[in-house]
This record gives C-alpha cells, structure tokens and sequence, in this order.
C-alpha cells in the first residue's frame, strides 16, 4: 500500500514514525520544526525502522529453519534430540490412559491419508498384497566365452566363486557402540514381536560387518556398461525400510513398495540428483524412480515415521556389492583383467582401499578391516 503512493500507507508511515520519535526516541529526538537536526534525526528514523523489523524477520527465520531439522536417533549429532523407548521383553502395548491419545493419534493419520493420498505419484502398478523381496544383483556386462559355462552355474548364495570374480570378507575392529531401541508409535510397535533396534553397526560376534559397500573404485573410467533391465527394490515393512543400505547402477529402475497397511512417505535427500517427495497411503503401493548421477548414501526417509531411513549407492558400473549379514560380499565375476582399485565404505566406519591385480579366469579374495570411529 505504501508503495502505491495511497493515502492510507502514507498515514500508516507517519503515525508509525511519530510513535518511534514521540514514545521510543523521545529524550533525545528534537521537537522543534524549525531545527535543521530533526530533519537528519526524521531522516535517521525513516531508516531505522525496516531495519529493526527486517532484522526481527531474519533472527525468527533462523530460528525457526534450526528447530526444522530431523529429529531422529539414527542422523549424526542429532542423538539427544530423540526420545528413545527403554528395552522391554514384548510389543508396545498402549496402556488404558494412553488409549485417548492413541486414538487422536490414529484420526490425525488418517486424516493426513486423506490429504497427501490426493497428492501422491499415480502407482505404477496396481496394488497387490506384499511379497517376500527378492535381492537384486545388477546384470554383468556380457561373459567372455572362456568363463561363460562356468559363470552359467553361478548362484550368489551357493558360495562358489567362477571365474574372474572377486570376494571377501569385511570385518569390524573394534567395540561398536551399543545400538539403541527405535521408540515406534503404537500402530508400528505393535508389528514387532519385540524391541525394534537401530542399525547404525550390524556386527556378529566375530566382528563381520554388515552394511558395507564394496566397489571398484579406479580403473574402468573408460569402459561404458549397459542398465540392468531388472529394477531394484526398496520395501516399507514393518514400518522400516529394507535394505537399510543398497546400491544400484545409474538410470536403473527403482521399485518403492508399501507393504504395511499405513501411510507411508517417501522422501530422498540427494546430493548430487534431484530430490524427490510422495505418500504412499495405499498397501502394495509401487512407485518408480532413477537416479542419473552417480552418489553414495543418498538418505530416503519417511516424514510420517520419523525413524525410518535408507541409503542407497548410485553406481556407474556393475562391480559392486553390498556386504551381508555374515559380512561377505561378492562381485560379478567377469571383471576384465588389469589393476583396479577396490574400495570398501561403510556409513560410520568410513573407507579403506586396496589395489588388486585382476587376472584372466582367476578369482580373488579381497577382505577388508574398518575400525571404529574415535568417538564413537
């Protein structure tokens, strides 16, 4: 209005200026009209003014976009923002009091449903009831003739290596610190039998290190390999998402699924590609995604349940592969013969690598030690 020259932005000016100069400045603003300085001071005012408001804006918008952040035990630095549950032997179970805030709780969910499913991507697929997932292994570039009848057999969990490939063990050293019990609301509490933990170290007994990403990192900048037609898998079960770590290649097709019969959503953070942000209200719900820029641990979360994350590698080669739970890993075996760097990267415990010498139909162990952070 002010802008515009009206009448009324002009009066609005004034009285704001004349309350400054009469309630806030008055012991030392000149009253008299005729003095030369109370045109400088009125000129002082006239400043003065946006920038005391302005400045009130910008300390409130900082203010605010740091108490915006996660709030989530599993994000670096952010551990004493989160309210942990204690261990207990069974499920959640919410108690008669608790019954009144369960259901608001339940009402709020479900109204959200009702907006974000209006919003929400268009599936890909139709819904159908959730399956057991199946591990998705990238599809190796075509097999020199000498080591496709033996790579014919392969199985990756028959535990034979053919020909070319490399495989191994990562181990942790070290005592990790102990992980801690996720505080789930009542409706994903109670689909667990038990207490639900964080997976920030996934270690046996014998220090095998889950969670680990196993790649080459140097020496096939020059080669140029085809997408797996195959997609990927990324499942929302149990209110988790699973895998917690994956990798797959560039533009290679990702299948987001909802296998639980609540409001996901689904929101990745990315550095290096665009990000992304879509509710999944619907169970067997399936969306599609790709990545067109390679990126290690890009973090998917769930903004309805604050716990749930995943990371995920966007390769630009087939040779990598994630460690399991026994800490073994292995990649396709048709790597073409010479020397290579092989990396091996893990969340919290960071990367070692090795040089290695590939040779025509030989196999390799390669294993890996990562320690644990100080500090940690």
């Amino acid at each position: 209005v002010f802008i515009r020259g009206s009448r009324l932005g002009c009066s609005l000016w004034k009285i704001s200026r004349n309350f400054f100069e009469r309630v806030v400045l008055l012991p030392g603003m000149s009253l008299d009209p005729h003095d030369p300085l109370r045109h400088v001071q009125r000129m002082r005012l006239s400043v003065a003014i946006p920038v005391i408001v302005l400045g009130v804006l910008v300390i409130w918008g900082v203010n605010k976009l740091l108490r915006s952040g996660a709030t989530n035990i599993d994000e670096p630095g952010l551990a004493e923002r989160n309210v942990v549950a204690p261990k207990r032997p069974g499920p959640r179970v919410v108690a008669t009091a608790d019954e009144g805030v369960a259901t608001n709780r339940a009402k709020s969910l479900a109204k959200t449903a009702t907006v974000v499913s209006a919003r929400a991507e268009r599936p890909v697929a139709p819904p159908a009831p959730p399956i057991a997932q199946t591990p998705v292994t990238p599809d190796p570039v075509p097999l020199p003739a000498a080591v496709a009848a033996a790579a014919a057999d392969y199985s990756p969990d028959s535990g034979v290596a053919f020909p070319g490939s490399i495989r191994g063990v990562v181990t942790l050293v070290g005592a990790p610190p102990a992980e801690r019990v996720i505080a789930m609301d009542a409706n994903c509490g109670r689909l667990h039998p038990g207490s639900v933990m964080t997976r920030l170290f996934v270690v046996e007994p014998q220090g095998q290190l889950a969670d680990v990403l196993v790649y080459i990192k140097a020496g096939l900048e020059k080669l140029t390999f085809a997408v797996p037609a195959q997609p990927a898998l990324i499942d929302q079960v149990g209110c988790l998402y699973e895998p917690y770590v994956g990798a797959f290649m560039v533009n290679q097709k990702v299948s987001i699924r909802n296998s639980d019969r609540l409001l996901h959503n689904v929101h990745a953070t990315p550095t290096n590609n665009a990000e992304f942000n879509f509710a999944q209200p619907l169970l067997g719900q399936v969306n599609e995604k790709s990545f067109p820029n390679p990126e290690f641990f890009t973090r998917i979360k769930c903004d309805v349940h604050p716990w749930m994350f995943t990371y995920v590698n966007v390769m630009p080669h087939p040779y990598f592969a994630v460690s399991g739970a026994n800490g073994s890993y292995q990649l396709p075996g048709n790597l073409p013969p010479g020397t290579y760097t092989i990396a091996a990267l893990h969340r919290r415990a960071g990367a070692v690598t090795r040089t290695i010498t590939v040779e025509q139909d030989k196999a390799l162990i390669v294993n890996f030690e990562l320690s644990v952070p100080t500090g940690q």
